[in-house]
C-alpha cells in the first residue's frame, strides 16, 4: 500500500468513527478463562440458535477452543495442524492399570509451527477442566480420527478397540500410527457445499475468517459480555510463555 492510500484510508476511518459515533479507546485485552470456556463448548455442540451443515463441524471448533487454551494459540496457528503432526501411543501404567492413551504433537509442528524451540513434543491433556467431556482435547480429537478412520491397523475404529488393546512382550509403549496416505489431512478442515452435498475437504484447512465469525456468533449467543475472538488465548498465559524458554525469538 501506498504512503498516500495509507493516509486516504486512515483518513476515511477517522470520518467513519466520526459519523457513527464509534468509541476511540483502545480495546482492553480481556482474557478468556477456562471457567467460561467447558459451557461455551457446550452452547456450541447443542444451541438450535447456530445450524451447521455437519454435526462435525461443531467437533472441530469445539477442539480448536480446547486446544487454543493449552497452545496459547498464536493467532490461529493450530489450524495449520495436520494428521502428520499426530503421534499416538499406549503407554504401560506404572501402578499396573489399563494402558494409558498419549497423544502428542511431533517436534516439526511444535518447533517450527508453534516455534516452542526447547521442546521436542508437545503432550496434549486427557481432560482440561472439570469431568466434562466437552472440554477433553482426547476425546474431541479421537472423534475426528475414528469417523475418519484415520488408524492404521483395520480394527481401530472405535473407543471400545482402543480400550481392548494390551501392552504385550515387556514393552512400556506401543505406537498407534495413522494411515499414510492421510499425512496431508488437517485437523480442522474446510466444510463447503459442492454440488448441493456438505463435503469435508479434509486437505483445505478451514477458513480462518469464517472460524472467528463463527466463534463470534457463539459468543453472542452465549452472552458474553464482549466478542469473543482466537487472540484472547494469548493475554496473560501468552505474556508468560513469551517470557519462558520455551519460545524461539522468531
Amino acid at each position: 500500500m501506498s504512503k498516500e492510500m495509507g493516509e486516504a484510508v486512515r483518513t476515511g476511518m477517522r470520518y467513519l468513527i466520526d459519523k457513527r459515533g464509534l468509541d476511540k479507546q483502545p480495546r482492553a485485552n480481556v482474557p478468556v478463562y477456562i471457567e467460561d470456556m467447558v459451557p461455551f463448548n457446550e452452547i456450541i455442540l447443542s444451541t438450535r440458535e447456530k445450524r451447521f451443515y455437519l454435526g462435525f463441524q461443531r467437533i472441530i471448533l469445539c477442539l480448536y477452543n480446547t486446544i487454543g487454551l493449552f497452545t496459547i494459540n498464536r493467532k490461529h496457528v493450530i489450524l495449520d495442524l495436520q494428521f502428520k503432526h499426530l503421534q499416538l501411543s499406549l503407554q504401560q501404567d506404572p501402578h499396573g492399570g489399563p494402558p494409558v492413551l498419549t497423544i502428542e504433537f511431533q517436534p516439526e509442528f511444535v518447533k517450527s509451527i508453534l516455534g516452542m524451540s526447547k521442546l521436542n513434543t508437545f503432550t496434549l491433556p486427557e481432560v482440561v477442566y472439570g469431568v466434562s467431556l466437552v472440554f477433553s482435547p482426547h476425546v474431541l480429537l479421537l472423534i475426528i480420527l475414528f469417523y475418519i478412520q484415520a488408524f492404521e491397523a483395520p480394527h481401530l475404529t472405535s473407543m471400545e478397540d482402543l480400550r481392548r488393546l494390551l501392552i504385550k512382550g515387556g514393552r512400556q509403549e506401543m505406537l498407534l500410527p495413522l494411515k499414510k496416505n492421510m499425512d496431508n489431512y488437517y485437523v480442522f478442515p474446510r466444510v463447503q457445499v459442492i454440488d448441493g452435498q456438505p463435503c469435508i475437504l479434509w486437505e483445505t484447512p478451514i477458513n480462518r475468517s469464517a472460524l472467528d465469525i463463527q466463534l463470534r456468533m457463539f459468543s453472542k449467543i452465549y452472552s458474553f459480555l464482549n466478542y469473543f475472538f482466537s487472540y484472547q488465548f494469548r493475554y496473560r498465559g501468552g505474556d508468560l510463555l513469551d517470557k519462558s524458554s520455551f519460545v524461539s525469538e522468531v
